[in-house]
């Protein structure tokens, strides 16, 4: 599709919202489990590039559910939840302004 490969022009020139733009409205207009499947791994690149991880893991659950016995689809899955641990890890503790952690 056109479209489809506009959006993923626009996602390698780091224009993702227009990347997402262009997915979302190929997703509404998914005729069958093919079409959703094409658009569902162009979010997820989208999602990944973006480092958004519980997007791209909304998005892996669903093609996981379009096809379960499909391994690439549960690795893909596995990394998300990888990366998004490490994120989670790795943020700084949020502090309220004029809180001291010594005194915890």
């Amino acid at each position: 599709d056109v479209q489809e490969s506009q959006a993923r022009c626009l996602l390698h020139l780091g224009r993702h919202e227009e990347a997402l733009g262009i997915a979302q409205k190929l997703r509404n207009r998914a005729m069958n489990i093919d079409h959703l499947t094409a658009v569902l791994n162009l979010q997820i690149a989208i999602h990944n590039s973006l480092a958004k991880w519980q997007n791209a893991i909304s998005c892996l659950q669903q093609l996981v559910s379009l096809h379960p016995f499909n391994p690439h689809h549960w690795k893909k899955l596995a990394e998300a939840y990888t990366n998004l641990a490490q994120t989670v890890t790795t943020s700084p503790v949020q502090q309220a302004p004029g809180e001291d952690l010594r005194n915890s």
